[in-house]
């Protein structure tokens, strides 16, 4: 759960720091007060876009800092172990976001920098994060089929489906290039066969190259390098006063020196050291220049063998092991298109295979899904009574998708389309949700949802930014009671108009502006419970103005709705 919340130069927000209770909060404040700027700053901690515009005017960025609790059962804990980012000994998880006026942000986990894709998947884990439009999501199909699948919990076997899917369309793909007219297999043929000769007569061995490059200066200069090996070797060690010969003479009169004078430091050892290496030299040139030989004919043969590789590189590869690879792959194409019935047969046999296990797979994912349909029916019928709807009808519709000849066609998700049906009066036929809910409905057709789900939802913090859209005072103290209720497995943190709703939080935070001269600034106050009655009253119409009190009346009404709501 989220534990605190600070936010820095953001908007209108100087400096924040926010503590949330583990069950319900509530925040109010006058329309336009920047209780929805709070909801946004946790979404861009939570990997959401951002924009250098969100940096409070003066500032150079902006910091939204989020310390969770994940102590108890968390998605978050897998993800956080499977890239080694899990705090130690139960520590808090920290969240931080850093934005600059260019909309450039860097995104942190514990105080390690992770990608934006990161943070936003970890966010997944941690809030679901429901926003003034966010209810709309569940008149998408898509959003409909995967909240039943959340309720019944067939995330393994959909996993599965998918892959099976994958696997059959990639099949079906390397049949249809297979569908090949007799002369287009020819010509494939004779290219392929043609290709692989060329590579084959060539012989190219791994390494051949470099060793080419090594000889060929060697063959190219062996006239100018026997000279200079010649020359070389005379002064070293043949001609007259050679500087080996020189070096002897100077041992010589260095051993007359020790014999009259004595110790001479190193001198005498240097000498030796320096003849025994110049002799190693003379040895090694004498050895070199006897191996010299100009031979035009190899050099031709090494230069001709350097066009073939460079024209073949041209062709099938950078380096004669990409050639050579390239080769295999034309040697299997080659093998295919001259057994290209058994191989055609042998694709279609594991396209069957493939469709047979996939439809068995969603069939019994089909069967999962009507049964979950139909409790989920009726545990959201039974919540929705208690928010109004009375007379109400829920249902999940599955239609199978079917193509042009009446086929069941298979897809990722399974083999048909999942829609919920929903009727609020009596008398009216049930129809899709999208064709009939107003915003209000969907509020609590979400909320109901939400709580026939909170048992099976892993995700530990809820927020919901007015779902009292569209929804009168008279339902407030109802909707309050459901969000008690579902606070007691989820934290939750709301924005809301309704005082009847506000009651029931277990933690009242009051969000407004302070106006001083040119400077605007959103400020928090945790309510006690004499201001928290105050709010209420406002909420409830009892202050009109800034700085007038609330009336006596609208202050014990707030008063019964606190006790009430305990």
């Amino acid at each position: 759960m989220l534990l605190e919340l600070k936010i820095r130069n953001y908007l209108l927000i100087d400096s924040l720091e926010i503590q949330f209770s583990s069950n319900l909060n509530a925040l109010t404040g006058e329309t336009g007060a920047g209780k929805t700027i709070l909801i946004d700053a946790l979404g861009l901690l939570l990997g959401e876009r951002s924009a250098g515009s969100c940096v409070r005017k003066g500032a150079k960025n902006c910091e939204i800092l989020g310390t969770f609790d994940l102590k108890n059962k968390c998605l978050a804990k897998d993800f956080l172990d499977s890239l080694s980012l899990n705090p130690e000994d139960d520590s808090p998880l920290i969240l931080r976001r850093e934005i600059d006026l260019e909309g450039k942000s860097k995104s942190f986990v514990n105080d390690r920098q992770v990608s934006l894709n990161t943070l936003s998947s970890l966010g997944n884990f941690l809030v679901d994060l429901h926003g003034q439009h966010e209810h709309q999501l569940l008149l998408k199909l898509n959003e409909q089929r995967e909240l039943l699948d959340r309720y019944s919990g067939n995330g393994s076997l959909i996993k599965e489906i998918e892959n099976l899917y994958l696997q059959w369309k990639t099949l079906l793909e390397k049949k249809e290039s297979l569908l090949l007219s007799e002369q287009e297999r020819a010509q494939r043929l004779d290219l392929f066969q043609y290709q692989l000769r060329e590579i084959d007569t060539s012989k190219l061995v791994p390494g051949e190259e470099e060793e080419i490059e090594k000889k060929l200066p060697q063959l190219k200069n062996a006239d100018k390098l026997r000279q200079f090996s010649d020359e070389l070797y005379s002064h070293l060690y043949e001609s007259e006063g050679s500087v080996l010969e020189r070096l002897k003479i100077c041992q010589g009169l260095m051993h007359n020196l020790e014999s009259l004078q004595g110790e001479l430091k190193d001198s005498p050892f240097l000498l030796e050291e320096s003849f025994l290496k110049l002799n190693e030299v003379a040895n090694f040139m004498q050895s070199f220049r006897e191996n010299l030989n100009a031979d035009p004919e190899k050099l031709d043969a090494l230069i001709s063998r350097q066009d073939l590789i460079s024209k073949c590189k041209k062709k099938y590869g950078s380096s004669i092991e990409e050639i050579l690879t390239v080769a295999e792959k034309i040697r299997l194409e080659v093998k295919s298109l001259e057994f290209y019935d058994q191989t055609l047969d042998g694709v279609k046999q594991e396209i069957q295979t493939i469709y047979d296990e996939l439809i068995k797979k969603s069939k019994k994912l089909t069967a999962l899904r009507k049964k979950a349909g139909e409790k989920l029916s009726l545990l959201a019928m039974r919540e929705l009574k208690d928010l109004g709807f009375s007379k109400a009808q829920f249902s999940v519709q599955l239609t199978p998708n079917l193509n042009s000849e009446g086929q069941e066609m298979p897809a990722t998700h399974g083999l048909e389309k999942i829609e919920f049906l929903f009727s609020a009066n009596p008398g009216e036929a049930i129809k899709p949700l999208r064709q009939v809910a107003s915003g209000g409905e969907l509020s609590r057709i979400m909320l109901a949802l939400k709580k026939v789900l909170s048992e099976c939802d892993l995700v530990p913090t809820l927020i919901f930014d007015e779902i009292d859209t569209g929804i009168g005072g008279s339902m407030g103290h109802v909707l309050g009671e459901k969000l008690q209720s579902l606070a007691k497995a989820h934290q939750i943190l709301l924005i809301t108009h309704l005082p009847q709703i506000a009651a029931f939080a277990d933690r009242h935070l009051l969000v407004r502006k302070n106006v001083r001269g040119e400077t605007t600034k959103v400020v928090l106050e945790l309510l006690d419970d004499k201001n928290r009655v105050k709010e209420v009253a406002r909420m409830l119409g009892g202050i009109l103005e800034d700085g007038v009190e609330p009336t006596a009346i609208s202050l014990k009404h707030a008063s019964e709705l606190l006790l009430n709501a305990r």
